[in-house]
């Protein structure tokens, strides 16, 4: 169901984007994700400020061309197999 959902949510972005974008209005989704650290690629852990600093941008005028996408915000969890970043600090490690 979190799938369905997901692609329903993403599906509803771009079709208000392109319903509705010739008229200045701009759709554009934000996907945050769990912060856990051992799956980001990321030297940190995520914060709500990361979330806010990209909706900030997204309202502001400097973000007037980006249209119809979700962007993620995720520390690079859903870029890669989530035993990725774990593998990098084994290797670090070792």
């Amino acid at each position: 169901m979190y799938g369905t959902s997901k692609s329903a949510t993403n599906a509803l972005t771009r079709i208000i984007a392109t319903q509705y974008g010739r008229q200045g209005i701009r759709a554009v989704g934000v996907s945050p994700s769990v912060t856990i650290n051992k799956h980001n690629v990321t030297a940190r852990e995520g914060r709500p400020e990361d979330i806010a600093n990209l909706v900030s941008f997204l309202a502001s005028d400097k973000a007037g061309f980006i249209i119809g996408i979700t962007i993620q915000v995720d520390g690079g969890l859903t870029a890669h197999f989530p035993t990725y970043a774990e593998d990098l600090a084994a290797q670090a490690g070792a």
